[in-house]
């Protein structure tokens, strides 16, 4: 993963797959491997590769950057 794509918390970013365009998840920590995200707009609680965070039709694209303390 490039560091354009470095994910942090509090980042929110969009769901590239086509059937649930409005789908987002914000990241609530982060792992060596793993990202634990929550979904918008159901409140699912789970963990995503850090590799699916990349713009691709499997993958996610950063549309909110995280706030940094």
């Amino acid at each position: 993963m490039s560091d354009n794509n470095k994910v942090e918390v509090g980042q929110v970013w969009q769901d590239n797959d086509p059937r649930v365009p409005t789908r987002t998840i914000t990241v609530l920590s982060v792992t060596a491997t793993h990202a634990h995200v929550v979904s918008s707009p159901s409140g699912r609680k789970t963990r995503v590769k850090l590799s699916r965070f990349k713009p691709i039709q499997t993958g996610y694209r950063l549309v909110e950057p995280g706030k940094h303390k």
